[in-house]
Formats: C-alpha cells, structure tokens, sequence
C-alpha cells in the first residue's frame, strides 16, 4: 500500500440547475483506490468518494483567475452508466508545487491501476480463502514462506547411555595402591633400569615425593 496523500484543495462545484458553479474548500484525501474529500479535516465520514477506477486520466488546467488547476476524467463506460452524474472532478491547489506532486502521485495510482486490470485472471482457478484468525505473520505481511525441515534425531535409550558411561569410565586410569608401593620397593633396592622400565609398562607416574628417594 502506497503513502497516503492529503491536503486542502478547492473544488469547482456547481450550485444549482442553471449551471452556475463556484470554488469550495474541502480537504481531500488520496488512498489507492479513490480520491476522497471532506467538509473538515476530522470528519469522520467523506462528502464524496471518486473511484480512481473510473477516471480515465488526469491533466492540467486553467480557468479565469484559477491557475494551479487539476481535471479528473471519467472513462466512456462510467459516462455511459452515469448519464445524469457529474463526468469531471476539477480541482484546485494552492500553487505550482503542490500541483505538480498531486499530478504526479494521481498518475502513478492510475497507472498501477491499468497494470492490475491488464494481468491476466485464468477463470478456472477459484481464490483460496483464509480464516483471519489462522493466517500467520509470514502470510499477513504478504510473504509465503516454505515450510520449515526438521532432522529427526536419533534417541538414545536408557540402557545405552548408562553402559556408554560406564565404557568411559573403565578408559580412565584409576589410582593403583600396589603400583605405587612396588614402586617404592623397586626405588628402594636401587634399581633405577627397572624402575625406568616399570614406568613405561604400567604408564605409572611416580609422585614428587618418590621421585626424590
């Protein structure tokens, strides 16, 4: 949805049946679709409401003491539908600038307008409906997102994973009373080739104490 545009502009209105017409105040309000205008910039309800699928084009004008003018044209088929209504919205800003920008804003809703009636809409393929209340965030900010992948994994029973603990628990070297106290004795007698060798055999790590004997 594009930025609304809005603002005080003077209507060039006819006032009775003889045709004669004068310029009134109103505040109008664009939106995507309509061009909406209001007695008072808080009123809650518009005056009128244009169908920008209606207007046909929009171009600049000028009238006597009127310069920074617009003019609303409606298509063939709403003249036709409408003989007895109203065939063009005149409009007038309050200066070149402002002019140009609701000349410019109105032109790029009208031609956003041609491009959606000009896609194709195969007649075959009925609309899906949604419930409000079961549409995600994805789908209400206008994103579809694929569904998300889950990986199952496996799951370990109780068994297992008591006798994977119990498995690592045996890897590691407990503290060995014997080891320690052979060592010594090897220590004692003085065989220092033996004691060097019992180190390597039994990954023995002698403690600072026995190392100093």
């Amino acid at each position: 949805m594009d930025h609304t545009l809005s603002g005080w502009l003077f209507k060039l209105s006819t006032t009775n049946k003889l045709g004669s017409s004068k310029w009134q105040s109103r505040y109008f309000v664009l939106l995507d679709t309509e061009l909406r205008y209001y007695k008072h910039e808080h009123s809650v309800d518009p005056s009128c409401a244009i169908s920008l699928h209606e207007v046909s084009r929009v171009v600049k004008t000028s009238t006597f003491n009127h310069n920074y003018c617009f003019k609303l044209e409606t298509t063939t088929n709403y003249q036709q539908r409408h003989t007895k209504r109203q065939k063009t919205w005149t409009m007038e800003c309050h200066s070149e600038y402002e002019l140009d920008v609701w000349l410019q804003v109105i032109n790029t809703r009208l031609t956003k307008l041609r491009q959606y009636h000009s896609l194709p809409c195969p007649s075959n393929v009925k609309p899906r409906s949604f419930k409000r209340s079961n549409l995600s965030i994805s789908r209400r900010r206008g994103v579809v997102l694929s569904p998300l992948e889950f990986e199952s994994m496996p799951v370990l029973d109780h068994e297992t994973l008591s006798s994977s603990s119990s498995s690592k628990a045996s890897t590691i070297p407990s503290p060995n009373i014997n080891t320690s106290e052979t060592y010594d004795s090897i220590i004692q007698q003085g065989c220092e080739n033996q004691a060097a060798n019992f180190i390597i055999q039994h990954d023995y790590t002698p403690s600072s104490k026995q190392s100093l004997i």
